[in-house]
């Protein structure tokens, strides 16, 4: 099991066949936390989210377990655009937007929120 699985979760879509099937139940056995959900009736087509470093419990960890965590901390805001980590409200606040009215039309694709690390 991993020894993260506890901060971890899935949200599997197609759960009932096929490859979502396989990966809901392999995801469920290492012990991570599955939603399934048939979006189908919903219109909902599938927005991949995919944020950058985010100050996290995770982040923490690894912060936590560095040699020197000042260094690794400046190393990860360094690689964004603007120089800091993501928080966990921006965050959520462009999955609300997805899931809002006016994030109607994005569907099908990925929703990278990565403080610009991928623009570098």
């Amino acid at each position: 099991m991993n020894s993260d699985a506890h901060l971890l979760a899935a949200f599997v879509t197609g759960a009932g066949w096929g490859i979502g099937r396989a990966t809901a139940l392999r995801l469920a056995r290492d012990g991570y936390g599955v939603g399934v959900f048939d979006l189908r009736s919903s219109r909902v087509e599938g927005v991949v989210i995919c944020p950058g470093t985010v100050e996290s419990e995770w982040i923490t960890k690894i912060l936590a377990n560095n040699p020197d965590p000042g260094a690794a901390r400046r190393a990860m805001s360094e690689r964004q655009l603007d120089g800091r980590m993501g928080t966990p409200d921006e965050v959520a606040a462009g999955i609300a937007f997805i899931a809002s009215a006016d994030g109607r039309f994005i569907n099908g694709s990925e929703f990278v929120m990565d403080g610009g690390m991928t623009a570098r």
